[in-house]
């Protein structure tokens, strides 16, 4: 399987990169040197769709990219500095200059404290400055330059080609630290795979199914009125346009019901600039009609086809219009009203595996994501209704489950109002 890494960063790094790669067997790379960090944007834009994963020269464009919104944590990493490489570094700057005291960037302060340990390095003094996340570069050089003026220290270590030579400019004494080729190698090999992981997943059958609401309580015979059939074909217009834009397969099935057949891949590519989620309103404003949403991903067309009705299955008490999705873990996520997801799964394990409980483990999963949602585990039996769209009465027999399999004790009582019987409190042990 053939996949791409781009990798950007200044021209020695990138170069150093290339070679490395040059040795290994079925790895593509594709090499972006820039002179100036700002053209990371452009870089990645022009190359988005050719490109599977990316690897940065270091922290600072790879944090640049993140905090841009140009790649996500998925899609990209960079060589990390580890021990042997900052030892190297500070063995060439002693022999050349002997120097005891020296100031750092972008190197994570547990590194620094490794190498004094590990090599018995008590007699020098290493300040760590600005590691994390994204800092432009004049930024660093300065706080650099002023460790130096101040006679802090009295050489830098950098791993920024352009801090390297903004202070070798100012006549600052300072060395470039580098990863070694060992790990370059082996984050290559790991962006390989993960690369092809993604091909993988992207390639997964994906089964929407959309069921109109309405259609659970009238069904849609040859005798149902003429303004229900004009909404039933809005509603198809709409989907078909939408199985047009996801490359799919449309299928209608009757009793309100439709199917519509495509990959992971192009939901997601669809998804990047029309939430799923919009869906809704648009059927609702062009058709007048509330329906449920149900998606499922599988490994064969038939997982993913019982994964969209096991979704539509979750969401038959709703009355609203409401989505699912099923993924092929069998992981859930119901999209409630204000768009926040809630996640759970039908493989849920209570904290206590050795008790046993009627409730199923669905059940389980959802209180314990909704719990979480909702920052609390003291609930009482509205909550619950609440929370699950149960009756009260059904509310507080899950609390009495939960009870007797030890996932649930009383914590308390409050006094809903002026009257009548005063709620117990309980709290979750999920």
């Amino acid at each position: 399987m053939k996949v791409w890494i781009g990798v950007v960063g200044p021209t020695d790094s990138v170069h150093l990169i290339g070679n490395v790669a040059k040795n290994m067997s079925n790895i593509n790379v594709k090499l972006f040197p820039y002179k100036n960090r700002v053209e990371v944007h452009d870089i990645i834009q022009k190359n988005e769709g050719m490109i599977s994963q990316w690897l940065f020269s270091g922290r600072v464009p790879y944090y640049f990219a993140l905090e841009n919104n140009l790649l996500n944590e998925d899609q990209a990493i960079y060589p990390p500095i580890y021990g042997p490489s900052l030892l190297g570094t500070l063995l060439k700057a002693v022999s050349e200059k002997n120097a005891k005291k020296y100031s750092l960037d972008t190197i994570q302060p547990q590194e620094i404290t490794y190498i004094h340990y590990k090599y018995d390095l008590d007699n020098l003094t290493l300040l760590p400055i600005k590691y994390d996340k994204y800092y432009p570069s004049e930024e660093i050089m300065a706080e650099h330059l002023e460790l130096y003026r101040k006679g802090e220290i009295e050489a830098a270590l950098t791993c920024l080609q352009d801090v390297y030579e903004m202070l070798k400019a100012e006549e600052v004494p300072c060395y470039r630290v580098t990863p070694s080729e060992l790990i370059i190698e082996q984050v290559l090999h790991f962006l390989k795979e993960r690369a092809q992981s993604a091909i993988y997943k992207k390639a997964l059958f994906a089964v929407m199914s959309i069921k109109i609401i309405e259609a659970e309580t009238s069904s849609l015979t040859d005798q149902a009125s003429f303004d229900d059939k004009r909404k039933e074909l809005a509603l198809e217009n709409i989907l078909l346009d939408f199985t047009q834009s996801v490359q799919g397969s449309y299928v209608k099935i009757g009793d309100g019901l439709f199917f519509v057949y495509t990959t992971k891949g192009q939901l997601e590519l669809f998804q990047k600039n029309h939430p799923l989620q919009s869906l809704l309103p648009q059927i609702k404003a062009q058709s007048q009609l509330d329906v449920h949403i149900g998606i499922g991903y599988g490994l064969t067309n038939l997982q993913a086809d019982t994964n969209t009705r096991l979704a539509l299955k979750h969401l038959k008490e709703k009355t609203t219009s409401s989505i699912a999705t099923v993924n092929e873990n069998k992981d859930v996520v119901i999209w409630n009203k204000d768009d926040t997801p809630l996640p759970f799964s039908h493989r849920h394990v209570a904290k206590n595996k050795e008790t046993k409980i009627s409730l199923s483990s669905t059940t389980l999963s959802k209180l314990a994501s909704l719990s979480k949602i909702h920052q609390t585990n003291l609930v009482t039996a509205k909550d619950i209704s609440e929370w699950l769209g149960y009756s009260e009465r059904n509310a507080r027999r899950v609390l009495s489950e939960l009870q007797k399999a030890k996932l649930a004790s009383v914590k308390g009582e409050e006094q809903p109002g002026n009257r009548g019987r005063p709620r117990k409190i309980f709290e979750l042990k999920l």
